[in-house]
């Protein structure tokens, strides 16, 4: 599977995320076998330390692999952040995020009904 992330204008992030958009971030298209299937932000929370928000249209949802959520999870990495944070109200994802310990990924608790997740790529 090939994964690819695209750099897009804040107007863009905007009218594709809506509610979901915030300001200061970094947002890209998600490109898998030349479809694009959703996008990404990254926003700085830290120094070198960001929080991950990705949104997948809903016609790929069902279509999402742990390659897909390590490359998402992964590429801030290439934005030189050290670590980054995930919060998640979704069952599904929080269960497969819990199974990802081999990689780096460590439940931190609730954060306001949402789970946490922390991710420090300078440990891997």
């Amino acid at each position: 599977m090939k994964i690819e992330f695209n750099k897009i204008d804040d107007d863009v992030a905007r009218e594709k995320l809506g509610s979901l958009y915030y300001q200061n971030g970094y947002f890209y298209k998600i490109v898998c076998n030349d479809v694009e299937i959703g996008i990404t932000g990254y926003c700085k929370i830290q120094e070198n330390f960001c929080n991950i928000n990705y949104f997948i249209y809903p016609e790929f949802r069902n279509k999402q692999t742990k390659g897909l959520l390590l490359a998402v999870i992964y590429f801030p990495r290439k934005l030189n952040f050290t670590g980054c944070l995930i919060l998640t109200t979704l069952k599904k994802l929080q269960k497969v995020l819990n199974r990802m310990k081999k990689y780096g990924v460590v439940f931190k608790g609730l954060v306001e009904n949402y789970s946490c997740f922390l991710i420090n790529y300078e440990r891997r």
